[in-house]
């Protein structure tokens, strides 16, 4: 999926599957997710892609966030920038890298929230690395720029700025 420009989705706006790659992709205006990879879903890329005002048109229905891998494996989000999303900004689960990414006002809607998100609730090795983000200006007196959540492990975090945001960095349980 490459160049292309999709503007107020009512669900998710791209719904992202195993072995796929997005591209230079502009999402404006989602109620929902930006970008959601399907359950299960293996080695994706998201790369060079805008995500602006995800989960903000009127109160967000069931946002997860901008850019959403819950339960994928294999993940790379690499210099995307996120703009003004409800929730969470990037969420990505295991065997992933997450880098060279802007997140400008995330949680801007839900609390409880992250600029970068990850979960191990199976305790298991997340093999996750952080890495060259700048994250800032998030919402929200609950919000973290990066969130280790629920037994998170095996997870590198380097170089990232995180800058004006109400907390740096949350390990939680980890």
């Amino acid at each position: 999926l490459t160049d292309v420009v999709i503007e107020n989705s009512g669900e998710a706006a791209i719904m992202a599957g195993s072995a796929m790659r997005v591209l230079r992709a502009t999402v404006r205006g989602s109620v929902q997710d930006g970008l959601r990879g399907a359950y299960g879903a293996s080695d994706v890329q998201v790369i060079d892609s805008r995500f602006d005002d995800i989960g903000m048109l009127g109160m967000p229905r069931r946002s997860r966030g901008a850019i959403v891998f819950e339960q994928a494996q294999r993940v790379i989000v690499q210099r995307n920038r996120v703009r003004n999303a409800a929730y969470l900004g990037i969420r990505v689960f295991r065997h992933a890298l997450v880098s060279d990414n802007e997140v400008v006002r995330a949680c801007q809607r839900l609390d409880d929230c992250a600029g970068i998100y990850t979960f191990a609730r199976d305790r298991l090795p997340l093999h996750v690395t952080i890495e060259g983000n700048r994250v800032s200006r998030l919402g929200g007196s609950q919000a973290y720029a990066i969130y280790l959540d629920d037994f998170a492990n095996g997870v590198r975090v380097l170089n990232n700025q995180l800058i004006d945001n109400p907390g740096g960095m949350q390990l939680h349980n980890g």
